[in-house]
């Protein structure tokens, strides 16, 4: 009789998952290697500039806090506190989004689960991608901000080997948080789904007010007059959760300043203490998370297709051909007094129900824009002196150059891959009879409407909130919208000249190429954009007197018209090219 031979354990398993998803990327890099070299040597310049002003910048910045008489260590230990927290933050959202999305929403688990391979090791593989794809940006980030706190205390080479090996438990821990947090809200959500959403909402109307009234309180306390050791230990005193001593960024930040102090037995200790509760979200991963994969997984597609159903609302009609006939009769009122024809009408629906129906999409654009709008709200009371002109202007010019940084960081993550997610289907767009142009005009009209509107009314809040003048409230909004036009521009006509129809993953998507030239390109553009915004203002700030005042409106006509030229082309480029590659039809050739 012949013998079967004996199953893999799921740790096998799991090594083959990794083993061949290197391969495929592998074999991915070597082809865009040969393909795009000049993106490639583009792409690695970039991030080479990036590390070298990057530690520059560090260096200066925290060297000019540590050199503060008697309180300078004090807050450069609180900075790297507060770093090291909202890092930690930042990789448990975005592990459990990257988790929930491509483990419930991709289609790829549905096909894994069919093949004789063990439910744990499919679930500690999405761990294991939404680790890689989460952190490796983050690293990049980090890394000049370490080794410019590495200088500024004057460690040792030794110092950046244990600090880069201590990195790696620290990036594991907020992926086993986030493992654990996704799968106990499959299986909640479906009987506490709404109430947890009301306690969600509830919590974020109470820490705006609680924010906004600690903003006044401390605008308040803090006038000129306050002693200085009082307001040291009011500011202290609001960034006193980021040193609890249960929390793993304390325990890295610790660890950090132990061994950056040449104290190796501390830093050891911390460092065991964090291998233990590493340990411990590995073990809870593979022996109890993964156990309720198929169970989760099964419940998530229950719940969509009862959402679906629950969205028709219709269940009483027999056919679905009825179902289409009400659905039109309720909305074409409605477009007809909007003056939008039947086509754009349908397409605007199927963007607006996509962008409704993925949770990976709205839930962080909300949160984006809800700390966006707490933040302008409050932005009076960070200025030093909110009736100062010099501080008012300073803190508008940095909460603009903010808000489009926030536009650059949402059109790469959610733009960008527009065009990719139509994926196979993108043949019936262009089998339709219109053109496939107007899927891309669509895209570009709806999207960079959207963020103009919500990024202009920032703006607006912003400048009534520091008691701008009408006219500079204007101005600032008239600049943002060129700035949501110009980078939805961009980023979606890359996503047009870099497609990737084969990955149902936005998140994969951006981490490519494409994505982190997107990325670049949007940096520029931001830059360019701030100087060119900026340089009149700094000008008058200087107190130049007589010289500016003779050519001032000359300046300033100059500046607005480089603004809009700038903008233009930003914009316009982009559309030029990817009408061309898509009237070619040329990406059709890869489905």
């Amino acid at each position: 009789m012949m013998k079967h031979p004996p199953r893999q354990s799921m740790f096998h398993q799991l090594l083959l998952l990794i083993k061949t998803n290197f391969r495929a990327f592998r074999a991915k890099a070597r082809r865009n290697y040969r393909e795009s070299k000049l993106l490639l040597a583009t792409l690695t310049l970039f991030l080479l500039c990036y590390l070298i002003v990057g530690y520059l910048l560090f260096s200066k910045g925290l060297g000019y806090l540590y050199a503060l008489p008697g309180v300078g260590l004090l807050l450069v230990e609180r900075v790297l506190y507060m770093l090291y927290f909202f890092f930690f933050i930042m990789l448990v959202f975005s592990n459990a989004v990257l988790l929930y999305a491509g483990l419930f929403r991709g289609k790829e688990t549905g096909w894994l689960l069919t093949l004789p391979v063990d439910q744990r090791a499919i679930f500690c593989w999405k761990v294991v991608e939404s680790f890689i794809v989460s952190t490796w940006g983050l690293a990049i980030l980090s890394a000049p901000m370490l080794l410019a706190f590495g200088h500024v205390l004057g460690a040792g080479p030794a110092f950046y080997v244990k600090a880069a090996l201590a990195f790696v438990p620290y990036f594991i821990l907020p992926a086993t948080v986030a493992a654990g947090i996704v799968v106990l809200m499959v299986r909640l959500w479906r009987p506490f789904g709404k109430w947890l959403l009301w306690a969600l909402g509830l919590y974020v109307v109470y820490r705006g007010i609680d924010s906004f009234m600690l903003a006044r309180h401390l605008a308040v306390e803090m006038d000129p007059g306050t002693n200085a050791s009082l307001a040291i230990e009011q500011v202290f005193g609001h960034t006193a959760i980021t040193v609890h001593p249960l929390l793993p960024s304390t325990w890295m930040s610790e660890m950090i300043l132990h061994w950056a102090r040449g104290y190796e037995a501390r830093g050891l200790f911390y460092s065991g203490l964090m291998l233990s509760y590493v340990a411990l979200g590995l073990w809870l991963c593979m022996e109890c998370f993964s156990r309720a994969t198929f169970k989760c997984w099964n419940t998530s597609q229950a719940n969509k297709a009862a959402n679906t159903w629950k969205r028709s609302g219709r269940a009483h009609l027999s056919s679905p051909d009825e179902q289409v006939a009400l659905k039109f009769t309720a909305h074409r009122n409605l477009w007809r007094w909007l003056g939008v024809s039947r086509v754009n009408a349908a397409l605007l629906q199927k963007e607006a129900r996509e962008f409704r129906r993925d949770p990976s999409q709205w839930i962080p654009s909300t949160v984006l824009f809800g700390l966006l709008f707490l933040y302008s709200f409050n932005i009076r009371y960070f200025a030093a002196d909110p009736n100062d002109p010099f501080w008012v202007t300073l803190i508008s010019f940095l909460n603009f150059g903010v808000s489009a940084l926030a536009v650059s960081t949402l059109c790469t993550r959610f733009i960008y891959p527009l065009f990719s997610l139509e994926g196979r289907r993108l043949w019936i767009s262009g089998l339709a009879p219109f053109p496939l142009s107007r899927v891309f005009w669509i895209k570009l009209g709806l999207f960079s409407g959207v963020i103009a509107l919500i990024t202009s009314f920032l703006m607006f809040l912003s400048g009534t909130s520091l008691l701008l003048p009408w006219s500079t409230i204007f101005r600032f909004m008239a600049a943002i919208c060129l700035v949501s036009l110009g980078l939805t521009s961009l980023s979606l006509g890359l996503g047009v000249l870099f497609p990737n129809f084969n990955e149902p993953n936005p998140s994969k998507i951006v981490s490519g190429f494409g994505g982190t030239l997107c990325l670049i390109l949007n940096f520029l553009f931001i830059l360019l954009f701030l100087a060119c915004f900026i340089f009149p203002t700094s000008l008058k700030m200087k107190g130049m007197g007589e010289a500016f005042e003779n050519y001032s409106d000359s300046l300033n006509i100059f500046c607005t018209a480089g603004l809009v030229g700038l903008a233009g082309v930003t914009t316009l480029t982009p559309i030029f090219l990817s009408l061309r590659r898509i009237k070619r039809l040329e990406m059709l050739s890869g489905l």
